[in-house]
Order: structure tokens, then C-alpha cells, then sequence
């Protein structure tokens, strides 16, 4: 079995070198702010970066590095400074140095992620090269076992394999020993696809339990999002008085976290504002969600907005053809938009059901 990353981490609190033993430390006081304040988070990332490199200490550097790049494109939608970084990563990885760095699989798998997010479809191939390498040529460990059961979940939902998708993501909870961090996530992914199909108790169950283990981990994101799940599912059953409790949590939380809510935040909330008649609102949060989208490099995401934008546009009568050129437009930056142009054309025909084809 690799040696976990963890491991390997504890032991520079025992570090002979006192500037070292700060490292850990540093990483700490820099990675408990990445929700609230990710601006902060990264100047201090990149310090303690640079108080590695000064000390000579080249897996250190690896591992903030690492660590940036996750911030990055998970935190501060810059996917363009990511996706360098991260294939920067992988070259590194490489060298006879890093060979034995604990880090290795999960750089690999991290850039399955950035290219899952920038355009699954027109990368599929290399994300499974990607994939199958881990797999096959590296050790790895109980984390990066469970981060790959994670990405190949993620990798089907946005292709719209949804029942792949949801296998996966039981998978992955059947081999993380119900650790908080990681049930989270798998507990967030399932409780979509029970939404996509219909199945709103099991959509409460995977929210009661997503929950939990969110708060438990300090995952503040999903903790935001299973509260819009609970103000819709509220809605949904005529509930109205406990909707608009968990909707004032929900946004109440969304306020305390310093970073972008998870697409599905905007889903969850764009659909319950459609519920109460509030589509103007809705319309307006996904034009801010689109503002934040167009520079950031999330490719697949940007076009995502743009088709639930045009759907709500559909469904309140207010589609245009420019609403639609610019769907179409981003769409072009995809490497094979085939499967994007063809629900454009379905929008265009007037089918405006935001989970068409699922």
C-alpha cells in the first residue's frame, strides 16, 4: 500500500529543522480559510510555497503547489491558471525526485478533474488514459482509491450517464469507511440524480445524510446547498412556512462563505424561486452565475448555465434568438460540442424541461 500523504505530512512536525516543522502549520492556518476567505487563502498557500523553496525543501513546494491548484479552480474559478499548473504538476511528477512523493496519484487525478470540468466530452479520451494509468501503473491509497470512484462519478453525470453516475457514487461510499469529508460529496451527487428522477424521499434522505456528514467535516459549501435542498424539497410538498426557513439558512450560509456556491446551489435555488413564483429572480441569479462563469474557464459549466438559462427564459415566454447565439457561442469553445448543439436544438423546438434527455 502507498504511503498516505497524511503520513507523510505529520512528520514534518518533528522535522530536525525548526523552519520546517512551521510548514505544516502554515498549511493549516492557509487551508482553514479556503471557503470564507480563498483571496487570503492563496497569498498564504503561495508564502508558505515560497518558505519551502527557500529552505530547499522540494516536496513541500509539490504539496502547496498542489494544494493551489485545487484552490484554484475550486474556489476562485480560475481554471486557466489551474490547468497549467496542474499539467505543470504532472511533468514534475515525473522526475526522478518526486518518484516516490505521496502526492503523485492524486496530481494525476487531479487533472482528471480540471479536464472533467473544462469539457468531459471533448477529453473523455485522455481523462481515461488518465484514469486507467492510476489504476494500472501507480500505487496508490485508500484516498485516491475513493478520489477515483468520485471522478468517474462526476465524469458520467456530465456526460449524462446518470445511472453510471449514481453507481459510482455508491461505490465510492461503500469504500470510504464513512469518513465525513468524502460522504459528503457522494451523498451530494446522489441526491441530484434521486432529484433529476423524481424521487424526493430518497432526495430527503441523501440530504439528511449529506448534511450530517458536512457539518461533522466543516464543508460549509455542502452544508449551503443541502439547506436550499430542504427549503425546494419543503416547497415541493406544500410546506411553505418550512421552505422559507431553510431558504433564509440557506442564504444566510451562502452569505458567511467567501467563495462560489456549487452548481447545484444554483440548480436547487433557481428552481425553488421558480416554485414561488419568483422566476425574475431566478433569471437574475443565473445571469450573475454566468458573470462569474465566463472568465473562469469552466467551459462545461458556462454551457450548462447557459442551457438552464435558456430553458428558464423558454418556460417565462422571454427566449430570444440572442439569448440563443450566445448559447451557441459558448458552445464553440468545446472540442466536440455535438451533443451540446443538439440540446440547444431541443430548446429551440421548444422543450425547455431543464432535465431533458435524463
Amino acid at each position: 500500500m502507498a504511503v498516505n500523504v497524511w503520513d507523510w505530512f505529520a512528520e514534518g512536525y518533528y522535522h530536525v529543522n525548526p523552519e520546517v516543522r512551521k510548514l505544516p502549520h502554515m498549511f493549516h492556518d492557509a487551508w482553514d480559510r479556503n471557503e470564507t476567505d480563498p483571496q487570503q487563502c492563496n497569498a498564504l498557500l503561495m508564502s508558505a510555497r515560497s518558505h519551502a523553496d527557500a529552505l530547499n525543501e522540494p516536496w513541500w513546494v509539490l504539496f502547496f503547489d498542489y494544494w493551489r491548484c485545487i484552490l484554484l479552480w475550486a474556489r476562485l474559478d480560475d481554471l486557466h491558471t489551474a490547468q497549467k499548473l496542474g499539467i505543470q504538476m504532472t511533468v514534475d511528477a515525473k522526475k526522478p525526485l518526486f518518484e516516490r512523493h505521496p502526492l503523485v496519484p492524486r496530481i494525476y487525478n487531479q487533472l482528471v478533474s480540471i479536464f472533467t470540468y473544462v469539457d468531459p466530452v471533448g477529453y473523455q479520451g485522455r481523462i481515461m488514459e488518465l484514469m486507467a494509468y492510476l489504476e494500472s501503473e501507480v500505487e496508490i491509497d485508500e484516498d485516491i482509491e475513493y478520489l477515483l470512484l468520485a471522478n468517474r462519478a462526476n465524469l458520467h453525470f456530465a456526460l449524462d450517464h446518470l445511472e453510471e453516475a449514481r453507481d459510482w457514487a455508491l461505490k465510492s461510499l461503500d469504500r470510504i469507511n464513512h469518513r465525513a469529508y468524502y460522504s459528503a460529496s457522494a451523498y451530494s451527487k446522489l441526491a441530484l440524480y434521486s432529484y433529476i428522477r423524481k424521487d424526493y424521499q430518497r432526495v430527503l434522505d441523501y440530504v439528511a445524510e449529506g448534511e450530517q456528514n458536512a457539518r461533522e467535516a466543516g464543508r460549509r459549501l455542502i452544508i449551503c446547498e443541502m439547506l436550499a435542498w430542504r427549503a425546494l424539497l419543503a416547497q415541493i410538498r406544500g410546506d411553505t412556512i418550512e421552505a422559507v426557513r431553510y431558504y433564509a439558512h440557506a442564504l444566510h450560509n451562502r452569505e458567511r462563505i467567501g467563495t462560489t456556491p456549487t452548481f447545484t446551489y444554483h440548480d436547487i435555488v433557481c428552481d425553488y424561486l421558480e416554485l414561488i413564483g419568483k422566476s425574475e429572480e431566478a433569471l437574475e441569479l443565473r445571469s450573475e452565475q454566468l458573470d462569474t462563469l465566463k472568465p473562469s474557464g469552466l467551459v462545461h459549466e458556462l454551457c450548462e448555465c447557459y442551457l438552464m438559462r435558456c430553458r428558464l427564459l423558454g418556460r417565462m415566454g422571454k427566449l430570444t434568438d440572442v439569448d440563443i447565439t450566445d448559447a451557441i457561442n459558448a458552445g464553440n469553445q468545446l472540442l466536440h460540442p455535438t451533443s451540446y448543439h443538439h440540446k440547444i436544438a431541443q430548446i429551440k423546438a421548444g422543450n425547455y424541461d431543464n432535465w431533458w434527455g435524463l
